[in-house]
């Protein structure tokens, strides 16, 4: 028998153990979405479910920026020193620019930049990301206004 004592604990470890299941839609042909995404966040969750062979078009305004470093579009930079270079197998994408925006199916990734035109060879949840080094997104500032569009 479980002791009265317990009950409340049990009660909040499920209240704050219990996933939360995210609202993913799937787009139809011509049909767009715009979201904000934070440089702050490590994934921000797209909102749409995105089936294998399925194009969409992602265009991305603004600005955001890495630590002290000027602020940069979606396109992002290369590494400032050499701590920066370092630290690149810590980025979702190595080859890319630190703070390119990133798009993440399942186990994937896709540059994106200002503007990609991605045929998806993976279904899942679309994740939208910048390129940082894992673990140093706390010192990002800025928000870019990302259009989403399946063009097929």
């Amino acid at each position: 028998m479980i002791s009265p004592k317990v009950i409340p604990f049990l009660f909040l470890l499920g209240f704050f153990c219990t996933p939360v299941k995210s609202q993913s839609r799937a787009l139809g042909i011509g049909d767009s979405i715009s979201i904000s995404i934070q440089a702050k966040q490590r994934i921000t969750k797209a909102g749409i479910k995105v089936s294998k062979g399925e194009t969409y078009q992602i265009y991305a305004a603004g600005k955001w920026q890495d630590a002290g470093f000027e602020p940069t579009d979606a396109e992002g930079f290369p590494p400032k020193n050499g701590a920066m270079r370092f630290a690149r197998f810590l980025q979702p994408m190595h080859q890319e620019n630190y703070m390119k925006l990133v798009a993440k199916v399942s186990s994937k990734h896709w540059p994106v930049g200002t503007s990609a035109h991605i045929c998806f060879s993976k279904g899942g949840q679309l994740i939208l990301q910048p390129n940082d080094a894992m673990f140093f997104f706390g010192n990002n500032s800025g928000t870019l206004a990302v259009t989403i569009k399946r063009v097929k």
